[in-house]
């Protein structure tokens, strides 16, 4: 199994060392698909040299593929080398990216000069991988893996995970392991811990990786599609919407809650992966609703009373899922983080009440505090703008 992280396509990338901070800096544009999120560069091990993975986490392959971009800043003294190696799906194996320097004359790169002290991009070790091994977890409780802590002369041992799903909370070395224990964080079946051991004066590369799988105590991991794949937005609410009927079978859906499981502000709609799902039952007197954590599986039924609001049960599927909301509202030039959205048919302020999707935005200056489009039409509001009515 995979952690569904790939290497990613691209059309440029760049490579910045500015000496004033000490920190070289990565970017890259391109176009990958449209579930992909937490776009990144992952330093890899090279000895004598820089080597980085341009990787982002693959949910599905479908749809039209979307540009992106991607700025990453790390610490480091000034390389010695004026290249930097970038694996990306256009060159697994690595490919020589010059570095530009700014404050100081960079490292000989060899134009212009004697032969004599021209230098070529690190020569690229092979990277040998051991079999994989899988650890299965329940959500919020801990584990620990361990590796016999030799090191060769000048070698090292890297460890690397999500801190999105997995929590490190203590690491060092104890009757001659070297150790890290963890707490699971939300349920996924798709994240990795991966250590990477160098050779020092020997040189070489091999990788281990712990495929880890989060479970709830009640239920399976994830829900997945015949594919393996994880369900679309609208296909999980209308999981949602089926297990309210399956009791009550008059159920209309009145509103969906998407959240981020680490309740942290994202940029991609497929973070928001802990729904709850309300439907109005006992002729709109009731609510009844289902929740998941993550992408895990609907919890039980839960029943209140229905309070009087100006929201409406509304027909599902809607025609604009979420991600498609989230593009038209970055299109419109709302490109902030957002903590949750909601799915309703509160009144617009135009007085439309066509359904609509409502992103809670990260505060920024003279930004919006809420976003709202509709599920329908695709429209973009801005909260305390009001649009004319539809035809006007």
């Amino acid at each position: 199994m995979s952690d569904n992280i790939y290497p990613l396509p691209a059309d440029e990338i760049g490579a910045l060392y500015e000496v004033k901070t000490h920190e070289l800096i990565l970017s890259a544009k391109g176009t990958s698909q449209p579930m992909t999120s937490d776009i990144n560069f992952k330093r890899m091990l090279l000895p004598c040299g820089l080597k980085f993975e341009l990787e982002g986490r693959v949910l599905a392959i479908m749809g039209k593929p979307r540009p992106y971009s991607v700025t990453k800043r790390f610490k480091m003294p000034p390389p010695t080398n004026p290249y930097v190696i970038v694996v990306y799906a256009g060159d697994l194996k690595g490919k020589p990216i010059p570095i530009h320097f700014t404050g100081y004359i960079p490292p000989s790169s060899g134009e212009g000069s004697d032969s004599s002290t021209k230098q070529e991009p690190p020569e690229l070790p092979q990277t040998q991988a051991l079999e994989n091994e899988e650890i299965n977890v329940i959500n919020g409780r801990t584990f620990t893996i361990q590796v016999a802590s030799e090191v060769p002369r000048l070698g090292s041992i890297n460890m690397d995970h999500d801190p999105k799903y997995l929590e490190l909370l203590t690491a060092g070395i104890r009757d001659k392991n070297i150790y890290w224990e963890f707490k699971a964080l939300q349920p996924t079946r798709d994240t990795q811990i991966r250590l990477f051991f160098a050779g020092g004066t020997a040189q070489y590369v091999y990788q281990k990786v712990y495929d880890v799988l989060i479970g709830l105590a009640h239920g399976p991991v994830v829900e997945l599609t015949q594919d393996g794949l994880i369900p679309p937005p609208a296909v999980r609410v209308e999981q949602g919407i089926k297990k309210i009927k399956e009791t009550y079978p008059d159920a209309k859906l009145h509103d969906v809650d998407y959240r981020s499981p680490s309740n942290k502000p994202v940029e991609n709609p497929y973070e928001l992966s802990s729904l709850t799902v309300y439907c109005e039952v006992d002729g709109g007197k009731q609510l009844a609703s289902v929740s998941t954590i993550g992408y895990g599986p609907y919890g039980p039924i839960e029943l209140r009373e229905k309070v009087l609001d100006d929201r409406q049960s509304f027909e599902y599927p809607v025609k604009i899922d979420i991600p498609e909301a989230d593009e038209a509202m970055k299109k419109a030039g709302f490109k902030e983080p957002y903590t949750s959205a909601t799915l309703d048919s509160s009144i617009l302020p135009s007085g439309d009440k066509e359904p609509n999707y409502t992103f809670s935005m990260v505060q920024i200056p003279g930004g919006p505090r809420e976003v709202r489009v509709g599920a329908t039409d695709g429209r973009v509001t801005p909260f305390g703008q009001v649009l004319p009515p539809k035809g006007a």
